[in-house]
Parts: C-alpha cells; structure tokens; sequence
C-alpha cells in the first residue's frame, strides 16, 4: 500500500484516505452533543446511538401510520402519481 496526495492505493482502486479529527453534532432524536469523526460525516451521521435512531424509525412509522405526515407527503404522492400515469400513457401506445 502507498499513500499518494491523500489517497490509498489498494490494488488497481483508489480509496481516499480518512481524513483526521473529529467534529461534534446534536442528536436529532435525543438533543445530546456526540462526536463524530470527518471520515463519518459523509455518511451523514445523526444520532448519537443506535437506540436513538431505532426510536426515530419508530416514530416516524407511527406518523406516517397515523396520518400525521399526509401534509409533508401530498407533494409526492402527487408527483408519484403523475409519473406512473405518465408512464402508463407511453407504454399504452
């Protein structure tokens, strides 16, 4: 392995390398301060732990089961909506 202007050689592919440091963000579900490496801020880190997204998950299913996200999703669903007829009026022909 060689190490070339940040980026590790492994075999025919470039990988680049993680970068060091880390960075502190909020929790979305809990509001606890957690640190997070640069190399993970990629991946979008968001909850402090896994318990914290797994109760995320399961509120957002309760919403969504409930009704409650009808007002964010009727954008979509619309949008969703049009494409499939659209896309059934192309392939009737």
């Amino acid at each position: 392995m060689f190490y070339r202007k940040r980026f590790l050689i492994m075999g025919r592919y470039l990988y680049q390398a993680p970068e060091t440091g880390s960075t502190y963000l909020r929790c979305a579900m809990c509001g606890r301060t957690f640190r997070v490496f640069k190399y993970r801020m990629r991946e979008k880190a968001k909850f402090c732990s896994m318990p914290c997204c797994w109760a995320a998950q399961r509120a957002f299913m309760k919403a969504l089961c409930d009704g409650r996200l009808d007002m964010l999703l009727a954008d979509e669903r619309e949008r969703a909506k049009r494409a499939r007829a659209e896309w059934r009026g192309a392939h009737e022909q």
